[in-house]
């Protein structure tokens, strides 16, 4: 997986994919704009967090099966998932 972020407009870059699973393809990522540092990241195999600002990634399973997740967006009070195969979660 190829996750990258920068700080300083492109003069470094950090690797964000360290606790990602090999061969991870990634879809989307979403930053949540009411807490700093919670990340939400779509991939080919489900959902994503991280709670530190991409440092370490865990499974957001919410009971969804295991289905790309192609769109993330945030709402006032939730987190909508738009999946292939299964719709809107």
């Amino acid at each position: 997986a190829y996750l990258w972020v920068t700080r300083d407009l492109g003069k470094t870059w950090t690797r964000l994919a360290a606790d990602l699973p090999e061969g991870a393809y990634l879809q989307v990522i979403r930053a949540d704009p009411k807490q700093p540092g919670l990340l939400y990241l779509g991939t080919q195999s489900g959902l994503m967090i991280s709670r530190n600002d991409g440092r370490t990634w865990e499974p957001l399973r919410l009971n969804m099966p295991r289905v790309p997740v192609s769109d993330l967006v945030l709402t006032e009070h939730a987190l909508v998932v738009a999946t292939l195969g299964r719709g809107i979660w």
